[in-house]
């Protein structure tokens, strides 16, 4: 089944948007950025850490707050991780929030270098701040947002105070929130090498009997995904492989060009992008023009090497 290009394209774009922002240093950040996998089906669970990147060496604290989609996560557990921790300080005391599933929160959670009198113990970054595990419970997306409450706090041995490194709400620009999917896989690039030449796929789909074939000028795959799933490829095809006017079949129907598939060009390469539901898939591209099985300077020496072994014979008979 077909789906038409330009809405899934945007979908992707969108999701980059939300996976990929624009962060500053020091940061506050979800890792991995974005969870994509199809196997993260319902009653499946992952783990997200929230980590900085911030390299001083006098931080005594943090706290967060996440908030997800209950429709599609529940948080089930929250531990802490190496950056303020006893391993480094028996003072270390950590302090786990609650989970509420229905309003899909995590409510203040952080760890600190307790003290009585100052100066406390301080640690330096980078470092984990927690570990959040989910499970899921939806088929969707859902951002896992690092909320405004959150901060971390380092010590100012020189004014003998607290103060805030990094602050979700005055600092926002500090912060990358995390992203779950789990009808998109992450895509992958697939290389192959035909004729001493490079054709690329990226895809969310697995590639599989990849076939380039001269005397027909057809280049051909299987790609294929769970069931009912959004799928896309995009194939990238040196101009000196095949070239010409192209037509792009799937399962052996011919697709339309700019509502089943898109066409650019960009000087060296043509890269055609298509979208399809699901399933597994037989991909045809077939152009006018192509490379020839053998190359024109090998037909020339083995037409020379012919022409010289018959002139050989030749002037071996001659003598008989």
């Amino acid at each position: 089944m077909l789906i038409s290009i330009v809405p899934l394209l945007l979908s992707l774009l969108s999701m980059g948007v939300m996976r990929v922002g624009a962060v500053e240093h020091p940061a506050i950040y979800v890792y991995p950025t974005s969870v994509m996998d199809l196997a993260l089906t319902t009653g499946e669970t992952f783990t997200v850490s929230i980590m900085t990147d911030y390299t001083g060496d006098d931080v005594n604290s943090y706290q967060f707050t996440l908030s997800y989609d209950p429709q599609i996560l529940e948080g089930i557990h929250v531990a802490n991780g190496d950056l303020v921790n006893a391993d480094k300080d028996p003072t270390a005391t950590f302090l786990p929030g609650t989970f509420n599933n229905t309003e899909g929160r995590l409510s203040l959670t952080g760890a600190l270098f307790f003290f009585i009198f100052p100066p406390p113990f301080v640690t330096s970054g980078p470092g984990t701040l927690a570990n959040v595990t989910f499970t899921v419970v939806g088929t969707g997306d859902s951002a896992i947002t690092i909320e405004s409450e959150t901060k971390l706090i380092g010590w100012d041995s020189g004014a003998g105070e607290e103060y805030n490194i990094i602050d979700a709400q005055t600092m926002p620009t500090h912060i990358q929130h995390g992203y779950f999917d789990n009808t998109h896989a992450t895509p992958a690039t697939h290389v192959f090498v035909t004729h001493d030449l490079e054709v690329s796929i990226r895809s969310n789909s697995s590639i599989s009997a990849f076939q380039f074939n001269s005397s027909v000028k057809q280049l051909s795959f299987n790609a294929a995904g769970p069931s009912d799933t959004n799928g896309f490829c995009n194939v990238s095809i040196p101009d000196d492989l095949l070239w010409g006017d192209f037509s792009v079949y799937l399962n052996g129907s011919l697709l339309t060009e700019d509502v089943d598939y898109t066409q650019t060009y960009n000087g060296t390469h043509y890269t055609f992008n298509i979208a399809y539901i699901h399933s597994t898939h037989a991909i045809k591209i077939e152009g006018t023009e192509a490379i020839p099985e053998f190359p024109s300077y090998l037909i020339l020496a083995l037409f020379a090497i012919a022409t010289l072994l018959a002139a050989i014979i030749g002037k071996g008979r001659l003598k008989q």
